[in-house]
């Protein structure tokens, strides 16, 4: 395979695409497809390249070689485009009850944001829970523009419940999400702490969330709680067995990290124990704080397909975590065009293609100064800048974004429904264009009835709002940074 490679590395570009071409139709397979892909990205084929990465990572992948098709799947979402229309409407509970599953505090549409500002410096009003120092939600909710339907904090499992900080943030009209962590799966026993624990969270009364030893996938847990499924899935069933008896308005949340995946499914404890489903990840500059793995281009709702996938259609998803950092531990420069671009991508493309995301929180925390040895990699404070606090709340201004966990189940008012031919459009109505592009700043141009009526640049989906009454055809054009057309998509429009 060696001499392979480097003959065709010898061949001009059009020839390397050629020969790929030939070594395809001689040989079909995972490797071939490989260097088909590569040799099509470098004469800027990047549709075509896509469509090889993705038949290159299904190979790799019935070959048992899990890895290279997960780096394989990530080419393949890097180089690939989409347009996808949508058109905004009023929410009608009989049109989104399949996207319902009835878990406890899941609304029938709609997503919940929350934050965690335990280490949000810019927070100047504290208050003590024990030993642990908390932060005032307000500061918060007035600097992003919009209230946080849930907090979420870190507990060592063994310490009390923190009944003040639940208090605390019920006062100010919002439900909680704790990240309840053992140090041994072997602390975890059917005894007086854990009823304890369970009853106290009952008598607050709140809405809780309780993520039970999250990321148990990655080997980073494996000195605590990871590394043993079965032990795993035990204690889980445990501590939701108690819970479900006693403390009926906590929700279980089996939350893995987004990798690896392959490990996933044998933590899993089961549907009945399971209440919500969660996924933690993160958009880095560089992952794992290497210069040499760049993750820049990274769309973040890609870190969603797999547990999106296996596990949605039973449960509503939660983003146990997120954020986007704004300066990285490698080069330790301000990258605040990161983070906003990130959060307008993420934020506006999650009604349009997860719906069963029903809950969403973001990290505020700058982990260069809070978090743990290898892990200091990032600042992804959301207050340490004015002008990315103001991005987010920008992003999360719709309604489909739900400020509030209600005892009686809510519903965003807006839905996105895909825009078909023919489908009426009125003055007034708001269109939407899910937009993917190899090109981090494509450019997307909105014409009516033949009219060019907006342009627009932003990352991540497009908005317009209709001004014609008598509407009869919708085009969008997506473009790169350099004006080279990339998809285009025309509807006909009964106005």
């Amino acid at each position: 395979m060696m001499s392979v490679v480097l003959a065709a590395l010898v061949l001009g570009q059009g020839e390397r695409v050629q020969y790929w071409e030939a070594a395809v139709k001689r040989r079909p397979g995972p490797a071939n497809y490989r260097g088909l892909a590569d040799a099509l990205v470098d004469i800027e084929k990047y549709q075509r390249a896509a469509d090889y990465y993705s038949l290159a990572a299904k190979g790799y992948l019935a070959n048992g070689d899990s890895n290279a098709s997960k780096v394989l799947t990530e080419k393949a979402n890097r180089y690939h485009s989409s347009l996808q229309l949508y058109i905004v409407q009023q929410t009608h509970i009989a049109d989104v009850m399949p996207l319902y599953t009835k878990a406890k505090w899941e609304p029938f549409y709609g997503c919940y944001l929350g934050a965690n500002i335990d280490r949000e410096d810019a927070i100047e009003d504290t208050f003590m829970d024990g030993d642990q120092v908390y932060r005032e939600p307000g500061q918060f909710n007035q600097a992003v523009g919009k209230h946080q339907a849930m907090l979420f904090t870190y507990l060592a499992y063994g310490r009390r419940f923190p009944a003040h900080w639940v208090k605390v943030v019920g006062d100010s009209q919002a439900g909680v999400q704790i990240a309840w962590e053992p140090a041994s799966l072997n602390q975890v026993q059917d005894d007086r702490y854990l009823r304890g624990f369970a009853q106290m969270a009952a008598a607050s009364q709140a809405p809780i969330f309780l993520r039970f030893a999250s990321e148990m996938n990655g080997d980073w847990t494996s000195s605590s709680y990871g590394g043993n499924p079965a032990l795993y899935r035990e204690k889980f069933r445990l501590v939701a067995s108690i819970m479900h008896a006693l403390a009926p308005n906590v929700a279980m949340v089996w939350c893995p990290n987004e990798t690896p995946e392959t490990t996933i499914p044998s933590y899993f404890p089961g549907d009945d124990a399971v209440d919500w489903v969660g996924v933690n990840f993160y958009s880095v500059l560089y992952n794992d704080g290497d210069r040499a793995r760049s993750a820049d281009w990274r769309s973040p709702s890609d870190a969603l397909d797999y547990i999106y996938r296996t596990y949605s259609a039973k449960h509503p998803i939660m983003v146990g975590e997120w954020a986007a950092t704004h300066r990285s531990v490698v080069d330790d420069e301000d990258r605040d065009d990161f983070a906003i671009s990130k959060i307008r991508q993420f934020y506006s493309v999650l009604p349009l293609r997860y719906p069963r995301v029903k809950a969403v929180n973001w990290l505020s925390m700058n982990t260069m100064r809070y978090a743990e040895g290898a892990r200091r990699l990032n600042d992804f404070s959301l207050m340490a800048k004015p002008e990315i606090a103001q991005a987010f709340g920008q992003a999360v201004s719709s309604p489909y974004y739900l400020d509030t966990i209600m005892e009686e189940t809510p519903a965003s008012p807006v839905r996105y429904l895909p825009l078909t031919p023919g489908t009426p459009i009125h003055a007034g109505d708001q269109l939407v264009a899910d937009v993917r592009c190899y090109d981090q700043s494509p450019t997307v141009v909105w014409t009516v009835d033949g009219r060019e009526v907006a342009r627009t640049s932003n990352p991540g989906a497009s908005t317009i709002s209709t001004t014609m009454s008598a509407t009869r055809s919708i085009q969008v054009d997506l473009r790169d940074h350099s004006g080279r057309p990339v998809l285009s998509i025309k509807q006909p429009s009964k106005g």
